[in-house]
C-alpha cells in the first residue's frame, strides 16, 4: 500500500513562549523533513532532537541553543525528530508595554 502523502503535519499555533523547555512548546516523535517557524514580539531560542539510531522518531536533543528574532523562517534537517522552544528573554524581565514572543510551528513530517 502506498502512503506517500496520508501523514500529517503537527503543529503549535500561536503559543506564548514559555520561559523554560515544556512539553507544550515541543513536538516530537515522528522524522521530520521541515518546521515552519513564524516568532512575533520577541526573540526565542530552539533546539533540535536529532535522530541517533533505534525506533523512529527516538533521538537526542542537540546541545545547543539557536537565538531566532522575530520573523518566518523554514528549518530543514534530514536526521530531525522533534523542536522545542523557549523565550529568549523571561516574561518577568519584559517591560509592561510589550509582549512575550508568541510562536508557531508546523512539523512537517518525511515519508
Amino acid at each position: 500500500m502506498n502512503m506517500r502523502g496520508t501523514a500529517q503535519s503537527t503543529s503549535i499555533n500561536g503559543m506564548v513562549a514559555p520561559d523554560s523547555y515544556t512539553t507544550l512548546s515541543t513536538i516530537e516523535g515522528d522524522n521530520y523533513a521541515r518546521f515552519l517557524i513564524d516568532v512575533n514580539n520577541q526573540s526565542i531560542y530552539w533546539q533540535l532532537k536529532r535522530h541517533s539510531g533505534g525506533p523512529r522518531g527516538s533521538g537526542d536533543w542537540d546541545s545547543t541553543e539557536t537565538q531566532m528574532s522575530p520573523g518566518s523562517r523554514v528549518i530543514s534537517r534530514s536526521d530531525a525528530v522533534g523542536i522545542r522552544f523557549r523565550a529568549r528573554v523571561p516574561a518577568a524581565s519584559i517591560p509592561g508595554y510589550t509582549t512575550q514572543a508568541v510562536v508557531t510551528i508546523e512539523a512537517v513530517p518525511s515519508y
